[in-house]
């Protein structure tokens, strides 16, 4: 008895080994090809009391052994006793060393499940660092202090004329006080500045002219708070100043 409880206070004494051990003896730290050593109960290795000996397990499929002998198969989950000490000091230094990245070196690191995943990350990755110059200048053409600056970025339009409409819209809207319905108001009743110049031809009289746009309506909202408003004579004949005048100095908001 008196044996048997010494041997019992040894094993309980014993110590495992640091982290290098495991690395060294684990089955990823054999050479390729010999990845899962499985062993067969004649020649699994004894414990070493004195060396620390450590036990792997693995979770791994469980094929039944050959009758020729030890095969070497794939094991691609192992699982590792550790010390708690050693475990929690692994993960402290883990996220210690990612945040520190992050914060300190302003470098972001990502973990992905599978090469597909990382392939897709490296296209997006590479598309955005790209694009990068060209979305700097193209914010460069908008206006700081104005919130919807999309708009002044210029417009798309291929050789079919697609996009001219939104053109001639925009040119409108540069007038002082043109919100977007009033310029979708002019562009519907003349969807290009040539059928507004030739409707300005069939005028009698500049008078008729500079309110021909005055009575056209803007509509604002929808259902039950939608209110209805005219272009107006103010705005109507700096249109037709601004397409009629031969004068590159004359401004519109000061003609009379």
């Amino acid at each position: 008895m008196a044996e048997g409880e010494l041997r019992s206070e040894e094993s309980d004494k014993e110590e495992l080994p640091p982290l290098a051990f495991l690395l060294e003896h684990s089955p990823s730290a054999r050479p390729p090809g010999k990845l899962g050593h499985r062993l067969s109960s004649s020649s699994a290795p004894k414990p070493d009391r004195e060396a620390g000996a450590v036990v792997v397990l693995s979770s791994g499929s469980e094929e039944e052994e050959m009758e020729e002998g030890d095969e070497w198969t794939e094991e691609p989950n192992v699982l590792v006793l550790l010390r708690l000490e050693e475990f929690l000091s692994m993960v402290h230094n883990y996220k210690q060393a990612l945040v520190d990245l992050q914060l300190c070196k302003q470098v972001q690191v990502s973990f992905f499940e599978s090469w597909e995943d990382l392939g897709e990350f490296a296209t997006m990755f590479t598309k955005a660092v790209a694009e990068a110059p060209f979305k700097r200048e193209r914010e460069k053409t908008g206006f700081s202090f104005y919130l919807e600056k999309a708009w002044c970025r210029g417009v798309k339009v291929d050789p079919s004329g697609k996009g001219l409409l939104e053109v001639w819209k925009r040119q409108i809207q540069q007038f002082n006080r043109v919100s977007l319905k009033m310029a979708e108001a002019i562009v519907s009743a003349y969807p290009s500045p040539q059928l507004l110049n030739q409707a300005y031809s069939r005028c009698s009289s500049e008078q008729e002219q500079e309110n021909m746009l005055a009575n056209i309506p803007v509509c604002r909202g929808d259902g039950a708070t939608a209110t209805s408003r005219r272009i107006g004579p103010e705005l109507s004949r700096r249109i037709y100043l601004q397409m009629t005048s031969h004068n590159p100095d004359l401004y519109l908001d000061s003609t009379r």
